[in-house]
């Protein structure tokens, strides 16, 4: 567009935004993205994962925003919370825009977190200390 805006369009097959037109018609619908997604800024040896819900991240980006998922565990700011909750041990990532609307984020059980990156398997387990905060959280 002139306006000097970034434009964007979507090319909708399986899951399309709602107001996006079908494949089959060759045309899609310019729509806005959904809100903020917590989408690591780097990939490689420097992403880690919550333990408890497997939101993928950057190391830094973990000390300056926390969890979205997991408030309660007080990771932001925290460098030592933050390295007993998270862990650099896991593998495949899944990337999540809408998980609400997903059938992949309900078979795997991130249908009632925040849209961004997870882990498909981590291996590691949280700190007696951590498991404690979260038996607390679940009452």
């Amino acid at each position: 567009a002139g306006d000097g805006k970034p434009s964007v369009r979507w090319a909708c097959v399986r899951e399309r935004p709602s107001g996006c037109a079908s494949r089959a018609s060759g045309e899609a619908m310019e729509e806005p993205p959904p809100a903020t997604v917590p989408v690591p800024t780097e990939f490689g040896k420097g992403l880690r994962c919550c333990i408890n819900c497997k939101l993928v991240k950057t190391l830094q980006q973990f000390l300056e925003e926390g969890c979205e998922n997991c408030a309660f565990l007080g990771i932001e700011g925290d460098r030592e919370r933050m390295f007993d909750c998270t862990t650099t041990n896991f593998s495949g990532v899944v990337s999540l825009m809408k998980p609400k609307e997903s059938w992949s984020a309900k078979w795997l059980r991130l249908d009632k977190k925040t849209a961004g990156c997870y882990a498909l398997q981590v291996n590691a387990e949280m700190p007696e200390h951590i498991q404690d905060i979260l038996e607390d959280a679940a009452r």
